[in-house]
């Protein structure tokens, strides 16, 4: 009897056979510790604020751990790290100018990062610059391969940075910078009155190019105007982890920026119907006054070039486009390299009035920038629960770069199957197929069961394999977590960094050819099984029912035009090698 033979007449009598593959060291499907070491030289402080390049090549964080030994560093400040998943080395990002500039020595904060690694933006109260004397936070530029570091946040003009008293107007606070992955804009908040037309003393949005020339003020409506009675334009909600999305389009088009309106009512006069941002009270929208605004916050989107602003957070109902009835914040784009209109927008709001919505919990939605002022398009749910209502609030959505994924983090446990460890964790949404899946998962894919919640994730469109630079399909998501036991032998005590790869395949192609064949992949998996033949290259792609499991009941119910997918569950299976075509 041939191998074939023996492999039918296998599959008639051991039903209960099961095969799950062991968790491979640094295996391309799990969760690895940012930088990869040796538990003995696990870090000992606290690593924040990670943020991808999209091929998954470099990660920037903010932390006090000395990872590139340097030395001499000063105790507990936070500097800003750039890891280079090819080789797990570091480079330190905060110094003054120059190539062996003097690192910072006040701490730093949520470092953006453009796409070729190479521009790395990040906020800090250190003076890196000669120049920097208002002694608070300003927004830094550093080029890692020409040293130098430039100060994007200094006013254009002559503008008082004493101390005082009082103190001057410009020695007020810059923070939350966001490079485009261009490499060539930047977009920023501040409270300081960075132009002279800047005249609403409160915190705005800021663009200017990554050389430090053409500082504009953006957190304006279409008349061109600022807000005269709120806080135009935070950039999210404050806090201790806020969100380092992308708010500025690839190649700068396109600003997000948070605002609350005032012409909340659609009776307010010029603006009824209109989805714009109202202009000061008792100009163009009569009767627009500060005690009749419902305080939500909006998210907004500045088209740099045109210039106007539109808002995202809306919703059509036939007649009006009517503002989110709930906060809408912490917004991100991706999809932007060749054409502004293709950009994918996500927030996360608490409103009810949205297409899909309905939870009394924070989610997460997606429009596209082209429906935005379309009747027809309106946000889409992308925190998705199986069945009902999310029962948690998920929030720091970040859209991948080709728009393809949202990354986000959220205390719901109706997400996924077998959520039952009541912490937050990082869901990832494919927007192609509306699946959710969870990825912060332990080194063998299961989830963390320690008390350490996982939040503040970045995505990328593909990953670096760490072996020579090769850029695998798929997506690898980057993250911060106190947990415990996503890596072994995890006892540092501190908020570490983690990120967790997968890999697209086709369910059923068992030899892993990228394509589902019969009988080819049918007798290949029956020849693993019972006849000593080679292992399925992807594991995950020969489970063909997606039970966690290998066995018998794999060579049955093949999909012959099972498409490219990543997989939604949480199981032991691994995807060593595979290539959707």
């Amino acid at each position: 009897m041939g191998r074939r033979g023996r492999a039918w007449a296998a599959f008639a009598g051991l039903f209960e056979l099961i095969w799950a593959s062991p968790a491979a060291a640094q295996d391309p499907n799990f969760t690895d510790r940012v930088p990869r070491i040796p538990p003995a030289a696990q870090p000992t402080s606290a690593s924040f604020h990670p943020r991808i390049t999209p091929d998954g090549r470099f990660v920037v964080l903010a932390s006090a751990q000395d990872f590139a030994g340097i030395g001499g560093l000063p105790p507990g400040v936070r500097q800003i790290w750039r890891w280079d998943r090819t080789d797990n080395t570091f480079v330190l990002v905060s110094r003054a100018d120059g190539a062996t500039g003097a690192p910072a020595a006040s701490s730093c904060s949520r470092p953006s990062i453009c796409d070729t690694g190479d521009v790395v933006v990040f906020d800090t109260a250190a003076a890196l610059s000669d120049s920097d004397l208002n002694g608070t936070t300003d927004i830094y530029r550093r080029g890692l391969s020409t040293g130098s570091t430039l100060r994007l946040s200094a006013a254009n003009y002559a503008c008082d940075e004493g101390p005082g008293p009082p103190p001057g107007p410009c020695r007020r606070p810059s923070s939350f910078g966001f490079i485009s992955g261009s490499c060539q804009y930047v977009a920023f908040s501040s409270d300081a009155p960075l132009v002279s037309h800047d005249g609403n003393a409160r915190r705005d949005v800021y663009y200017i190019a990554a050389s430090g020339a053409n500082l504009l003020l953006v957190s304006l409506n279409n008349q061109g105007q600022q807000s005269a009675y709120s806080d135009l334009s935070t950039f999210s909600v404050q806090s201790t982890s806020a969100n380092i999305e992308r708010v500025i389009s690839y190649n700068g088009e396109l600003v997000l920026f948070v605002g609350v309106p005032c012409d909340w009512d659609s009776g307010f006069g010029a603006c009824a119907g209109v989805n714009c941002l109202c202009p000061a009270p008792n100009n163009d929208c009569l009767g627009c006054l500060e005690s009749t605004v419902t305080p939500n916050d909006q998210v907004y989107v500045r088209r740099i070039l045109s210039p106007e602003t539109y808002r995202v957070s809306r919703q059509f109902d036939g007649l009006n486009y009517l503002p989110a009835n709930g906060a809408a914040r912490r917004p991100s784009l991706g999809k932007t390299r060749t054409d502004a209109n293709e950009a994918v927008i996500a927030f996360s709001s608490t409103a009810t009035n949205f297409t899909g919505s309905g939870s009394t919990k924070e989610d997460i939605f997606r429009i596209d920038f082209a429906l935005v002022n379309d009747p027809t398009g309106n946000p889409a749910l992308v925190s998705i629960p199986l069945s009902g209502s999310t029962n948690g609030d998920s929030t720091y959505p970040a859209v991948s770069p080709d728009g393809g994924f949202v990354a986000f983090d959220s205390l719901a446990s109706n997400l996924v199957p077998s959520d039952t460890n009541s912490k937050k964790d990082v869901f990832v949404t494919d927007l192609g197929t509306a699946t959710v899946r969870r990825f912060s998962v332990t080194s063998e894919d299961q989830q963390s069961t320690s008390t350490g919640a996982s939040e503040n994730p970045d995505v990328a469109d593909a990953y670096d394999d760490g072996a020579g630079g090769e850029n695998l399909p798929g997506i690898a998501v980057v993250y911060e977590s106190l947990a415990t036991d996503l890596v072994a032998n995890d006892t540092n005590g501190v908020r570490d960094v983690f990120d967790t790869p997968s890999k697209p395949f086709k369910r059923g192609d068992a030899n892993g050819n990228g394509f589902v064949q019969l009988p080819d992949d049918r007798d290949y998996l029956l020849e693993f099984l019972f006849s000593g033949g080679p292992a399925p290259p992807c594991m995950d792609a020969a489970d063909t029912n997606d039970d966690g499991q290998v066995n018998l009941s794999d060579a049955t119910g093949i999909d012959l035009n099972a498409p490219c997918v990543m997989d939604p569950t949480d199981d032991p299976l691994t995807c060593a090698t595979y290539d959707c075509p």
